[in-house]
Formats: structure tokens, sequence, C-alpha cells
């Protein structure tokens, strides 16, 4: 996606170094070979997409459900409205499910890149407009977001709950990578519990140059 140089990226190998390019448009395909989670690679190569020089068409191969890792039912219902507030249109087509350990799902994924993100707050409760049942497991959604805190213009404010490793790993990435500021605090509304927390990001505002 961003013509780059990769090195190091062998089995055993404990260091890796990617040189990129610039991010192109156009049509691509990834495919794990196995169960691997399509989730997973949606998940790295969506903000690339919303920057990049044109629209993408993203074929990603592997597993739709697998254990640890994030559903691609959770992705449509509940990532892919969120992501929306921050200025992010992509369309997933859930071509075929694929389960551990043979794999074989197919998504195919239509991005449209973004001049910039937009910052999001959600600190409050929204209104219950309908309710169903379906099980997803907990915690997924901050660290799914915090790559798009840290590229929005402006600050976000997200409420959570624990915060887990993942999301800490996350923010320890996301600075690193763009410079932008994280900070947690607990949140001290009459809703909280001890449990409870406000992650909020100083987004560095990246533009996308070709836009």
């Amino acid at each position: 996606m961003c013509v780059g140089n990769l090195e190091g990226a062998t089995v055993g190998s404990s260091e890796i170094t990617l040189t990129p390019g610039k991010i192109k448009g156009g049509n691509h395909i990834a495919d794990t070979q196995t169960a691997g989670s399509v989730g997973l690679l949606m998940q790295i190569s969506l903000p690339c997409a919303l920057f990049a020089q044109g629209p993408s068409e993203l074929c990603l191969k592997g597993g739709t459900n697998a254990e640890m890792a994030p559903q691609i039912d959770y992705t449509l219902k509940v990532f892919k409205p969120i992501a929306e507030r921050f200025g992010v249109q992509f369309d997933c087509d859930l071509k075929m499910r694929g389960y551990y350990p043979k794999g074989g799902g197919e998504v195919v994924l239509k991005v449209n890149p973004v001049k910039e993100l937009s910052p999001v707050n959600m600190t409050e409760r929204g209104n219950i407009t309908k309710i169903y049942g379906r099980a997803f497991v907990a915690g997924v959604l901050p660290f799914k977001l915090i790559i798009f805190m840290a590229l929005a213009n402006g600050t976000s404010r997200m409420r959570t709950g624990p915060i887990t490793l993942h999301t800490q790993t996350a923010i320890h990435v996301a600075e690193q990578l763009t410079n932008a500021k994280f900070v947690i605090r607990k949140a001290e509304d009459e809703h909280a519990n001890n449990d409870t927390y406000i992650i909020e990001c100083q987004g560095v505002g990246a533009t996308n140059p070709n836009l």
C-alpha cells in the first residue's frame, strides 16, 4: 500500500524495519493463508487507506471469526458506526466467513480517502433507540480507536472501562508514530465506578496531501 521497503521480516527475527513511501490507492490483497484475523488486517490497513492518493479496495483473507481477535460482526455492528464519527467512510462486504484452523474467510473493504479526521467526544451516554442481543468480547473498541484519535485534527475524548494492556500498547505505539499526546484519568461523574476512565488525546491533525 505504501510502496515501502521491509527488512528483517523472517521467522525468528527480533527486529524489523519498514521504510514507507507514498500511500497508494487501488486494489490490494492481503491473505494470511491461515485463520489469522481479518479484523487485525483491517485495523492496520484502514488508517493507511484513508490517506491514500485515491479510493482503495482491500481484499482481506483469513479468519473472520477467530478466537482472541476482533470478530467481523463486531467490526460491522460496533466499530464501523463509531469510526464514521471521525469522518471515516468505508463499505465492508463479507464474502465468506473463516474459522480456526483453516481460515478461508474473505472480506472486501472499499475505502474513500479523507482530507483529515474529525475529533470525537464520547464521554456521555446516548439515548437508547433499540435493544437486541449479540455477544462480543469486551474491551476491544478502545484500542481500535486509538490511532484515529491520534490522527484527528483536535482533541478527542472517550469514556471506557478498565484500561487493558492492548489499549496501553496502542497508545504507546500511536504516540511513537505520530507524536500525539494521550492522557488517561479516572471519570468522576455520578455514573462512574472504580473502573471508569476517560482517555483524552490531542491529535496531530494529519492531512492528506493528495486532496
